[in-house]
């Protein structure tokens, strides 16, 4: 069966010439006619976007137009008039008219071309007698000729031949020198792969091979083919129009999926309180609905691929389970109390999670083994967090205290306590690191020192913020320089980060539930007892856009990777996305269920 070959680059490869620029050789000439150029075989998986012709002896522009045409090495010697028919790959005319750059000209290609690996290919012009423009003669050795060389996806082999034109199948120069260097050139695409697929196989086959290569998921990959973005994953090739081969585009930032954990409503009739379902923001459609808990989810969370989802939950368990099949990998036992929380480390070896048991578990996340059981003197433990760094992690108690781990891999250290602080005097709500997990930020029912900043080295408290202010929750700015506070009436609040000064107040006109920060710092996003979420200007606090919608609390919100959207949940049952210029409602997913927890993955 006769396999179509596919090449994958990623989304944004730009094309390089092979030869960095044109290299001058002893003495040039126009006394030939026929087909003259270059030989080269290919090495790594690549497609050509553009071939062209060099400039010789300084000349800033070519003269004349001639074609230049690009061949395959037939693998057995044939007719002339066949090895013309089979061989050809692409021709293009290149001369004045032609893009110029670093000493060559060139003309892109209709399509770009796949190359195969192991594969000798040719790159002729046609040349006459007394043409204008010159061609180079000369020999180079291979070591000059690697260091002209800008992709190791080819290795060039010297000059070819045909003074009566077809197919170049003479070699040219001596044995052990490569002719004809800066000839011709062609600007390459350094593809993720190649492959060989069943011109009738869905492209979902392609995904599965995509993973093997990269490790992204199929769930989170999205393929390109001229620009478009392709859909349907049971789609063939002949169905997309690349059954003869074609070049596709992996983009490198996934699919935007959401994780819904909602009120079941099976839970009247004794079943699970809890729905977990996997939703694709870009279709709007479910993707899977999941089941398998049988207390109410605390906590969900994507790992850092995006392949996997990890929930928490009442029963005493955590599991882990597949984005793309829906079915649970592994269930994490051992807990005697509900699970509060569970996470992954920054890496996505590691996961953590804590319960009312008053114990905190880190678990190898490939091979599923507890690597250390962490317990506290009293107190359920409620949350936990890693360090972006991955080197230390928090857990956080209904008494007030919170304890800092050791959590760097391979560490003789690992799991054990660092720091144990008691300085709040309430329950704990909030905990987060820095970006750089250089500072350490906790927020408490303790209306005294309600806020307080500290270095999460030694456990010394470096600011305070909000003093007689009742809390509930505070975030550090991506770039570290502010901290924004909730409190538990109308008002959100931004502080500098090292005097605790008040920078500017953001008023509700209902009591304030929560905040965001967008990924630039430039943005927070806050959401009220009204139903009203509100995107703010941080730097000076001007309202951008009020975006109203929602029939009951807002549950969950974030800001989309892209930059452009937001995204909401609502008990009232949908999950919207917002567009951040307009302030519109650009997509409802009507989850049919109270929303109470939502993930995003990377």
């Amino acid at each position: 069966m006769e396999r179509t070959p596919i090449a994958v680059a990623a989304l944004g490869a730009q094309a390089s010439p092979f030869f960095l620029t044109a290299q001058p050789l002893p003495t040039t000439r126009n006394d030939w006619s026929g087909e003259i150029g270059i030989r080269f075989k290919v090495l790594r998986p690549c497609a050509v976007q553009s071939i062209g012709r060099g400039l010789c002896c300084g000349a800033e522009q070519l003269q004349e137009s001639v074609p230049v045409t690009l061949w395959k090495c037939p693998d057995e010697k044939l007719l002339e008039s066949e090895e013309t028919l089979v061989s050809v790959l692409a021709t293009k005319i290149v001369g004045p008219e032609s893009l110029h750059e670093d000493g060559f000209a060139f003309e892109m290609l209709d399509e770009n071309l796949t190359l195969e690996v192991g594969q000798e290919y040719r790159l002729t012009q046609r040349c006459h007698e007394n043409m204008l423009d010159s061609w180079p003669e000369g020999d180079i050795e291979e070591d000059v000729a690697e260091s002209a060389s800008g992709s190791s996806c080819i290795r060039f082999l010297g000059g070819v031949y045909n003074f009566h034109g077809g197919f170049p199948s003479f070699l040219d120069g001596a044995e052990g020198t490569l002719r004809r260097l800066g000839m011709l050139n062609l600007k390459l695409i350094d593809t993720l792969g190649h492959f060989g697929l069943d011109p009738q196989a869905p492209l979902s086959e392609l995904k599965v091979l995509l993973e093997d290569l990269t490790g992204m998921p199929p769930l989170q990959q999205q393929l390109f083919l001229e620009g478009a973005l392709l859909t349907n994953d049971q789609s063939t090739f002949v169905d997309i129009g690349v059954s003869h081969g074609g070049l596709l585009w992996l983009a490198l930032r996934p699919a935007a999926f959401i994780a819904v954990v909602s009120e079941a409503a099976s839970v009247e009739t004794g079943g699970s309180p809890s729905a977990l379902s996997l939703w694709s923001l870009d279709e709007g459609s479910c993707s899977k609905r999941i089941g398998g808990h049988e207390g109410r989810i605390r906590s969900v969370a994507y790992s850092p691929t995006g392949g996997e989802v990890l929930t928490g939950s009442d029963d005493g368990s955590a599991k882990l389970w597949c984005a793309e099949h829906g079915i649970c990998l592994h269930s994490f036992e051992g807990h005697q109390d509900k699970v509060r929380a569970a996470c992954f480390s920054p890496s996505g070896a590691r996961i953590l999670t804590c319960s009312e048991d008053g114990t905190a578990k880190l678990w190898d996340a490939e091979s599923r083994a507890c690597i250390a059981t962490m317990s506290v003197e009293i107190g359920a433990l409620t949350s936990c967090c890693f360090s972006p760094n991955g080197q230390r992690a928090i857990t956080h108690a209904l008494d007030g205290s919170f304890h800092l781990w050791n959590t760097e891999m391979g560490s003789v250290f690992e799991g054990k306590l660092v720091h144990l602080c008691r300085e709040h005097r309430g329950t704990v709500m909030d905990a987060s690191f820095s970006a750089d997990s250089s500072k350490l930020l906790t927020t408490s029912l303790d209306t005294s020192c309600p806020v307080l900043l500290w270095d999460p080295e030694d456990c010394r408290r470096l600011q305070s913020f909000g003093p007689g202010i009742q809390m509930r929750q505070a975030m550090l700015t991506p770039g570290g320089d502010q901290v924004v506070t909730v409190d538990v009436e109308h008002c959100v609040r931004a502080w500098e980060t090292t005097t605790g000064i008040l920078l500017r107040e953001l008023a509700h006109d209902a009591q304030a539930l929560s905040a965001s920060i967008s990924l630039d710092g430039m943005a927070v996003l806050t959401s009220s007892a009204d139903n009203i979420l509100r995107l703010w200007k941080l730097d000076s606090g001007d309202l951008m856009h009020v975006l109203s919608g929602h029939t009951d609390e807002v549950t969950s919100m974030t800001f989309h990777p892209d930059g452009e959207q937001v995204i909401s949940s609502s008990r009232d049952g949908t999950l919207r996305s917002w567009s951040m210029s307009g302030g519109e409602c650009v997509r409802t997913l009507e989850i049919g269920e109270a929303i109470t927890l939502v993930a995003l993955s990377p």
